[in-house]
């Protein structure tokens, strides 16, 4: 009986998970975001960022984009650090990545994650940041 319940719980748990791996990609069942979970890119401006989610193409798909401050944060996991990120994802590491949210005080910087210990900061375009693209999927 034990053992039936047991399996009975974890069944159920992973019904629920949030981040799922599949094919060098992450899909979210909360926001239905599917993450690039690829090798990652060598660190980028903020522009050629865009293009480079812009130009990817992975697991079949070529609608990919820089995702937005908000989705980043969806992402961050404050009960892990060094990095912040959910173990589901294999491509971890502790770097600032990109959004495509600017700045609104300084047109000059976007919003990026610190993925560290998940430090949101205003990052000047004209520096490095790494890159993890994400699509709407349904």
């Amino acid at each position: 009986m034990k053992k039936i319940i047991s399996t009975l719980i974890v069944s159920v748990l992973s019904l629920n998970a949030q981040f799922i791996a599949e094919n060098k990609t992450i899909k979210d069942t909360t926001t239905n975001l599917q993450w690039q979970d690829s090798e990652l890119s060598e660190a980028l401006s903020w522009e050629d960022a865009l293009k480079e989610c812009d130009d990817l193409a992975v697991s079949g798909y070529i609608n990919w984009r820089l995702p937005n401050i908000n989705e980043l944060k969806s992402i961050i996991d404050i009960e892990q650090y060094s990095p912040a990120l959910d173990g589901n994802f294999t491509q971890r590491f502790s770097n600032n990545y990109w959004s495509s949210t600017t700045n609104v005080a300084d047109k000059q910087e976007a919003w990026s994650v610190d993925f560290n210990y998940g430090e949101v900061a205003a990052t000047r375009k004209d520096t490095t940041a790494f890159v993890r693209c994400v699509r709407d999927y349904y």
